[in-house]
């Protein structure tokens, strides 16, 4: 990886769509005062509990500002997704328990 400049942070998104947004819109007006290049790591947990599930990970897909570098970790909550899209045993609930309705 090359040297990077700056480092921008983001977790829990929980399909929160507005927050989302809104978040981004500060980092890309942030890097516009920063030189060099820039890397924006999302912590995973993009789904769950929060309204916009699919909106977010549209705005995750489609959000590519100038000179980033952009890494997309799993998070706890798309594993537990996967577990029950693998039909692993007592997965539903379990995905289900920790805001998957939501994401259904």
């Amino acid at each position: 990886m090359e040297q990077v400049d700056t480092v921008y942070v983001v977790g829990d998104i929980h399909g929160c769509h507005k927050e989302l947004i809104h978040l981004q819109n500060n980092i890309e007006k942030d890097s516009k005062k920063r030189s060099g290049a820039k890397l924006l790591i999302y912590l995973g947990d993009y789904v769950d509990r929060g309204p916009a599930v699919m909106d977010c990970i549209q705005s995750l897909i489609d959000f590519r500002p100038h000179d980033f570098s952009i890494i997309y970790l799993l998070g706890n909550h798309e594993q537990m997704l996967l577990d029950f899209l693998a039909d692993k045993k007592n997965s539903l609930y379990i995905w289900l328990g920790n805001g998957g309705l939501e994401t259904l």
